[in-house]
């Protein structure tokens, strides 16, 4: 039997999304899917057309959840997942149709345990995109010149869209009580179940730059991003000194993972004029 890739989305209030989002999975020409989606208290039309979809595609299996947390929808979704590989996506994206295909058959090939793609950001004229690669390779976690590669790569933007991984490789959750800087942090607490992994400059996901004025980044650019900063760093610190213990060089690539992307996001913020006082 094919090997079952699980395809983990959450959802919350993306009506006009959620079906661009889902036609993109059922399309896939990989088909041995397994389509996870936790709806996290939609009170739009959301949840309509997530069973619409499902009605059709007997491989969506829907849960619900109304935490109004990501992290913790995700990990109701982590739970839930019965596959062999996992795929983290958020459900107001889309994948490209091949998208699953080429992860699954690069990480075959190269004998890994998880393989890292190219992400595409697109902006909402649909005209600016920014693509996001990592420099093709072999990368060990061990080794220290690799990780400080790896780690410029997914300082480009928190994509936790940017991993297939073994489902046997994952022994954490995401962190539930930070709001930013969650992606990375599971990321790195993968790889530190991993002896080597493979990145590729294949095009695996299409992330639409899209800010509400409640969404999470907006308000926490304005309120408290200073504290999620403090409450992420101990995490970070942490899975640092499991990875690379008494190097403390190391430890401070890892942390400043936090600040880069949070200057990354401050600038889109500003460019957006959503960098409210």
């Amino acid at each position: 039997m094919k090997d079952i890739v699980s395809i983990i989305l959450t959802a919350k209030d993306i009506e006009d999304f959620i079906a661009r989002c889902l036609m993109s999975l059922v399309n896939q020409t990989y088909k041995n899917l397994e389509i996870v989606v936790v709806d996290d208290g939609s009170s739009d039309k959301t949840l309509e057309i997530i069973n619409n979809f499902m009605a059709k595609d007997k491989r969506i299996k829907l849960y619900c959840s109304n935490s109004s947390n990501k992290q913790i929808a995700r990990n109701m979704g982590l739970k839930n997942a019965s596959g062999d590989y996992v795929y983290v996506i958020d459900g107001d994206d889309e994948l490209p149709l091949n998208a699953v295909e080429e992860f699954l058959k690069t990480l075959k090939e190269k004998d890994v345990d998880a393989v890292f793609g190219s992400v595409l950001q697109i902006f909402p004229d649909k005209i600016r995109k920014e693509r996001y690669s990592p420099k093709e390779g072999y990368y060990f976690t061990k080794d220290k010149q690799n990780m400080i590669d790896f780690l410029a790569f997914i300082n480009s933007g928190e994509f936790v869209s940017k991993m297939l991984v073994k489902k046997e490789k994952i022994d954490c959750t995401f962190q539930e009580n930070i709001l930013l800087w969650d992606n990375n942090l599971f990321i790195l607490r993968v790889l530190k179940n991993i002896e080597k992994f493979y990145c590729k400059d294949i095009l695996v996901y299409y992330y639409y730059y899209r800010q509400r004025s409640n969404s999470s980044m907006v308000t926490l650019l304005n309120k408290n991003m200073f504290l999620q900063t403090k409450l992420a760093c101990p995490y970070y610190l942490e899975i640092a000194k499991e990875l690379f213990p008494n190097d403390k060089e190391m430890w401070f690539h890892i942390c400043s993972i936090i600040f880069i992307v949070l200057s990354a996001d401050i600038r889109l913020a500003i460019l957006e004029n959503k960098y409210l006082d």
